[in-house]
């Protein structure tokens, strides 16, 4: 989407800005043992991979 569809780095740094800036988020992803950088990993939980066409 943003010309780096192999990594996408630039779209994963602008998750993990909003899941950090996210009070209620970071709340439970805490509850549940989960850290944020699993979330942005598309290989731990690729439904966040959803395809942009």
């Amino acid at each position: 989407m943003n010309g780096d569809f192999e990594c996408q780095e630039s779209t994963e740094e602008r998750t993990i800005k909003i899941i950090r800036d996210s009070k209620e988020i970071v709340a439970l992803l805490n509850r549940d043992g989960i850290e944020i950088e699993e979330i942005s990993d598309y290989h731990i939980y690729p439904i966040a991979d959803n395809d942009t066409s």
